[in-house]
């Protein structure tokens, strides 16, 4: 136990160093909170009764049900009707820039960021192929729409839960759901004008070395010795499949063979394929052929009981450049790769021959859930979750009117934010038993942790007096300064932070300072808590900021300094912008 006047000292050299860990990246963000919380327990700074009052903390519960209600939206059709009509916005590539930003911005707004980009992601590559564009002009602008359209909601993003959590506990009422969109709109409106018009001229010029088909994912399929196309012709298969994939090239006794519509398919031969995430799985329920490296038994549906993830390789992923093997993957990580879509053309080949690179998208076949912890320590970002839930007709919209529903009576005051959310998870996983099946792969577990640690590190720092100690630094510099500069002040100190800590740490940092600010200077509280909330929205300037903006870098080819390009001026214009709003609204 520290004697009273050490303990303010303590909780920020703690947050300091934890703040230092997360920028070295040494270990995940949640082992280091959870040692920051072990540390600071044993301290005295968190009292034992307060441990584990994250977990059940209004800002964590929200966030988890925001992921099960983000990961059922996904799932169902409604979004994939969306976002199929956007070809018709591809015409210049300003137009098609801006309008999937600003579709991206509005996904965001209501669900998880990151599940907005992974919608987003694949869709955005398929377009800028299939016009002749390089994804690169496309992929760091949805990735910064979807942090724009995190400020519009109190759900939009988690440091917005977590900063009017902070407000609740210090004057007694949350922020309500469409409190932030006053600021939060017309900034993220401009901010995505800029993006669209202006910023993606500012990046580096790529020529579009990806493959011009449709059909993105290379893989391998065998005809194994009792399917039925066992002595068909080529030409017989092709007219089966139609569109659903495209033939590539026949491995037949580990030599290639010359494709001809009249050649004769023999047991045992792998033809080489592209195919979609969507096409692959109906292929894993065709009885007549095997995809290679899959789990399971030969011929037989595997999808009820194992599952498929897609996945991007950064670049500085530690499995760049190996050539991957069935066995190997499967004996030491569980799971095995069973298709691949490369970020440079290559030839066609045995899939197990190909290397892997920074920018590839992958399509991991696991048994076991808990493989996707192990992702990140082997450099693959989860970029998609796929099962076989298929919704078709009316029910596809069920889990939208559910979540609309819920919208509603959290805005009229009818029921608090994390309650209403949670009935709408609840409702949604009594709605598809497939939900609480797939539960565990359903949750950002780390993000979960994460927030739970933090929490109550941010609340020691409010009572042992830490935020006062910074807020009375924070005053020697700002006390003469009109109230708009020290709003601009706060947020332009929480940008820096955010772009290289995680923003939910930012928050939990900045929100109790925000607080002591406020209650000194006699200035609006909630003025400085929005200053606060947008400031931690606003990782532009490097990869390591916020999530969507590494989930990018592989396959967009970027470099570190390339995300300066379009963030230091969204930051600034952003910084110009909101803060007058703030002062004036708030």
């Amino acid at each position: 136990m520290l004697f009273a006047q050490y303990r303010p000292y303590s909780v920020i050299i703690i947050l300091l160093v934890t703040m230092l860990s997360f920028i070295w990246r040494k270990w995940p963000f949640h082992v280091t909170a959870i040692l920051a919380l072990a540390i600071a327990t044993m301290l005295g700074l968190v009292p034992l009764d307060q441990v584990f009052s994250g977990v059940y903390n209004p800002a964590v519960i929200t966030v988890a049900s925001i992921m099960i209600i983000t990961s059922v939206i996904s799932d169902s059709k409604v979004l994939e009707i969306l976002i199929s009509r956007l070809d018709v916005f591809t015409r210049t590539r300003s137009l098609h820039v801006f309008s999937f930003s600003l579709v991206t911005a509005f996904l965001s707004s209501f669900m998880n960021n990151i599940g907005a980009l992974g919608l987003m992601m694949p869709v955005s590559i398929a377009t800028a192929v299939n016009n002749n564009r390089s994804p690169s002009y496309l992929l760091m602008p949805i990735a910064m729409a979807s942090a724009l359209g995190g400020m519009i909601t109190l759900i939009g993003t988690p440091s917005n839960l977590i900063v009017a959590n902070f407000r609740a506990q210090a004057l007694g009422q949350s922020f309500s759901i469409f409190d932030f969109t006053y600021v939060g709109l017309p900034t993220a409106i401009l901010g995505v004008i800029f993006i669209g018009l202006i910023g993606w001229r500012f990046l580096p010029r790529q020529k579009n070395k990806s493959r011009t088909t449709k059909v993105p994912y290379a893989c391998e399929i065998l005809i194994h010795s009792k399917s039925k196309w066992v002595g068909a012709s080529l030409k017989d298969i092709r007219n089966n499949f139609e569109q659903m994939i495209e033939i590539k090239g026949l491995v037949r006794k580990n030599r290639k063979v010359k494709l001809s519509s009249e050649l004769v398919i023999k047991s045992g031969d792998h033809f080489i394929i592209e195919a979609t995430i969507d096409e692959l799985l109906n292929l894993f329920d065709n009885r007549e052929v095997v995809v290679v490296n899959s789990i399971g038994k030969r011929g037989k549906t595997r999808l009820h009981r194992e599952y498929l993830i897609e996945a991007v390789i950064p670049a500085q992923s530690n499995i760049k450049g190996k050539v991957f093997d069935c066995e190997s993957f499967k004996r030491l990580y569980k799971f095995t790769i069973i298709a691949i879509s490369k970020s440079s053309k290559t030839e066609v080949k045995h899939i197990k021959n190909m290397a892997l690179q920074p920018g590839d998208l992958v399509v991991i076949q696991y048994k076991k859930p808990s493989i996707i912890d192990k992702l990140d320590t082997l450099g693959l970002i989860p970029l998609k979750h796929t099962t076989t839930q298929v919704r078709a007709g009316i029910t596809a919209f069920f889990p939208l009117m559910i979540f609309s529903a819920m919208i509603l009576l959290v805005t009229f005051s009818i029921l608090p934010v994390e309650i209403g959310f949670t009935a709408a998870a609840i409702l949604m996983m009594l709605f598809d038993s497939s939900v609480v099946r797939n539960i565990q792969e359903r949750f950002d577990w780390p993000m979960i942790i994460f927030l739970a640690a933090m929490i109550p590190i941010g609340n020691a720092f409010t009572q042992t007096g830490g935020a006062a100690l910074i807020t009375d630094f924070i005053l020697g510099l700002s006390h003469q300064l009109p109230t708009a500069l020290v709003i601009g002040l706060l947020m332009f100190i929480t940008m820096v932070l955010s772009d290289f800590i995680n923003n939910a740490a930012t928050a939990i940092i900045m929100s109790p300072i925000a607080i002591s600010l406020g209650q000194a200077m006699n200035i609006s509280v909630d003025a400085l808590l929005m200053a606060v909330a947008l400031g931690a929205s606003c990782a532009f300037l490097t990869p390591i900021g916020h999530q969507n903006n590494l989930l990018v870098m592989g396959p967009g080819k970027y470099q570190f300094f390339d995300y300066g390009r379009i963030g230091l001026p969204l930051e600034l214009i952003i910084l110009v912008v909101a803060t007058p709003l703030i002062y004036w609204i708030w």
